[in-house]
């Protein structure tokens, strides 16, 4: 059994049916899958592996090896034949580097808070790719790699003072968003890595609009179709950074159309 029903529970699947492991389920709490279309179909639906939604997994039967699991399917108790279960999905970040050294967390994504050039809020400390959030893809860490260079290349050389902070605002999140990366714009006006935020939704949410407000003012406004948890979507860097106002913090919103 695949607990999970997000990109990389598919590629769990391809690489148990490469080993000739016969799959039993596919379950999630959410109500459907959270990859794309045609992958479900291409790789669970050609093998005629069920997906189960909105279920949850109470109990694990076996005491020397797995025999089954029991999941509430809407309410109602079921139990699953299986000898295995591979969890994916609700990924968290390598953070326990940043934990020890007691770089402060950011409650969202229980990764470090940084700003927009990966700064953390100690001085010397940035962080990139995985450590920021849990599962990003290869060519986004590499990316943010190359970035997080650059700014302690500036640090280095003395072109940029520490965004301590009082010198950075944050950045919070209303429910159904479920965390925004950077977590904080410092002062120093440069774009983040990619010239984008990424973000990420805890509910299935039909078409509407992102918003980042400051106090009672709109900055940023931006229309998206239906919405996926379990999915990266992106914010753009853009003019209205520049209409921030220094100790004020930011909201993120997401208004059903």
């Amino acid at each position: 059994m695949v607990v999970g029903a997000e990109h990389v529970s598919y590629s769990a699947i391809l690489t148990l049916l490469e080993s000739g492991v016969k799959v039993s389920a596919l379950v999630t709490e959410l109500p459907r899958h959270q990859t794309y279309g045609p992958a479900h179909w291409w790789v669970a639906g050609r093998n005629r592996i069920p997906l189960v939604p909105n279920s949850k997994v109470e109990r694990v039967i076996g005491n020397e090896r797995v025999s089954g699991v029991e999941i509430r399917d809407r309410g109602k108790l079921k139990t699953v034949e299986c000898d295995t279960i591979v969890f994916t999905g609700d990924w968290i970040p390598d953070y326990e580097f940043c934990r020890t050294a007691a770089v402060p967390l950011n409650p969202h994504t229980k990764g470090p808070d940084t700003d927009q050039g990966l700064h953390t809020l100690v001085p010397g400390v940035f962080a990139s790719g995985n450590i920021l959030r849990g599962a990003e893809t290869a060519d986004v860490s590499s990316l943010e790699g190359t970035h997080a260079a650059n700014s302690i290349s500036r640090y280095l050389s003395g072109h940029t003072e520490w965004p301590s902070e009082s010198r950075s605002v944050r950045i919070d999140v209303q429910d159904p968003i479920q965390w925004i990366c950077p977590s904080r714009i410092s002062a120093d006006g440069l774009p983040p890595a990619r010239n984008r935020f990424s973000f990420r939704v805890s509910s299935v949410l039909p078409s509407g609009s992102l918003l980042v407000l400051q106090a009672d003012r709109i900055l940023y406004k931006k229309k998206f179709g239906p919405l996926v948890p379990n999915r990266w979507y992106t914010l753009s860097w853009g003019r209205w950074a520049s209409q921030i106002q220094a100790g004020v913090p930011l909201t993120v919103e997401y208004l059903k159309s």
